[in-house]
């Protein structure tokens, strides 16, 4: 008897806990004229363009618009990397970050009115190469903390962002089918949808594909048949005339994801080496700013310990990273990251030089003396 009972609260469990879908035959893929492929993201269909569209005709009104992909197409990155050196330039075009306006999406009724939908970072743009997976060191996973283990965190980015995303394995990924955006028009024809860019930014934010709940006229569009959809899926996130203030959302979503001058402390207590390691102590000092003087302090003890740590005595070895280093996307994310050290196993020589040496000059081990030298011989110097 309690068996039968664990698996019927297992059971009702379940089934509170499933997707709940409906059957719906009213819903039409835009631009049949494309040449594409019918796709499904999440459990939304589509029909798939084979490039960005700047603008699709659409010619009558709909109950809601689902557009696809919402991607900044050509960057999808929050940085350059560092050896294009595009800090030395006044207008950074390459920095996307939360909050930026990278474009328009708008909807153009046949009565000559418009409801322009700001492409937003955070909003109504995501990030596919550094969000679902990493672009680089052979890290084929998602990149999402601090909202993957921090619910807390994972509701601010529930709030701010307005994309459904299709949950994918990393040889599945689909940057033109990754993400889709729902929309309740106002309830008049609509003429077209256009895309803008913003040419302040790289990159064009772009739509690969349109789907139409209930259009009033079904001329130039592809039926889908009866399909299965998840209610999730049908609801819209936003309504175009009346998409309300984002900013606070962004605002928030920001404070967690990046670090401001009002979140240093105020007052630091210097912390120092643990048992064990004996090294050389630099302490900062400052009237003025005695809050910043003590976290220098405590950056030079934390990274001499850091640095300690990956200097193996026994074999002379300086692992480039720690074990579970924070991975940020290859030098080029939108500053979410990966507790993975992707640099752990391997020694690079721009870093083998300073850094190892430092510990060797700074932290008393007389064994690495030798030890370090060899690796240097049988590693760093094999191009000869």
């Amino acid at each position: 008897m309690k068996t039968k009972l664990t698996i019927l609260i297992a059971a009702i469990t379940f089934h509170c806990l499933a997707a709940e879908t409906v059957d719906t035959s009213k819903l039409y893929g835009a631009g049949a004229s494309l040449t594409g492929e019918k796709i499904k993201c999440r459990t939304m269909p589509f029909f798939l363009w084979p490039q960005d569209q700047g603008q699709i005709n659409i010619n009558t009104s709909a109950d809601a618009i689902y557009f696809l992909g919402m991607v900044n197409f050509g960057w999808d990155h929050g940085v350059s990397h560092w050896g294009h050196h595009l800090e030395t330039t006044t207008n950074r075009k390459d920095q996307i970050y939360i909050g930026a306006g990278l474009g328009d999406l708008k909807i153009n009724y046949e009565d000559k009115t418009s409801d322009t939908i700001p492409l937003v970072f955070g909003v109504t743009i995501w990030s596919v190469d550094h969000w679902a997976h990493s672009p680089g060191h052979h890290y084929r996973k998602p990149v999402r903390e601090p909202f993957e283990s921090r619910s807390d965190y994972a509701e601010v980015l529930a709030k701010c962002l307005k994309l459904k995303e299709n949950e994918c394995e990393w040889k599945d990924l689909n940057f033109r089918r990754h993400f889709f955006l729902s929309v309740k028009p106002q309830n008049k024809k609509i003429n077209s949808i256009t895309v803008t860019d913003n040419p302040d930014f790289f990159g064009t934010p772009g739509v690969t594909g349109i789907t139409l709940e209930n259009p009033a006229s079904t001329n130039n569009l592809v039926a889908f048949g009866k399909s299965s959809v998840d209610k999730k899926d049908l609801a819209c996130e936003l309504k175009s005339n009346a998409i309300g203030d984002w900013q606070p959302a962004l605002s928030n979503l920001a404070k967690k994801l990046y670090t401001y001058e009002s979140d240093l402390p105020k007052k630091v207590k210097v912390i120092d080496y643990p048992k064990g390691i004996k090294a050389a102590k630099l302490l900062f000092k400052s009237k003025k700013s005695k809050n910043i003087a003590d976290m220098l302090s405590c950056i030079w003890i934390e990274n001499m310990t850091a640095m300690e740590e990956k200097f193996n005595p026994d074999t002379g070895f300086f692992h480039e990273s720690g074990k579970d280093a924070p991975f940020y996307g290859s030098y080029t994310g939108i500053g979410t990251w990966a507790p993975v050290g992707v640099y752990h196993l391997q020694l690079f020589p721009r870093c083998s030089d300073h850094y190892a040496s430092l510990v060797l000059r700074c932290v008393d081990n007389p064994k690495r003396l030798t030890t370090y030298v060899d690796i240097c011989d049988n590693w760093v110097y094999f191009y000869r």
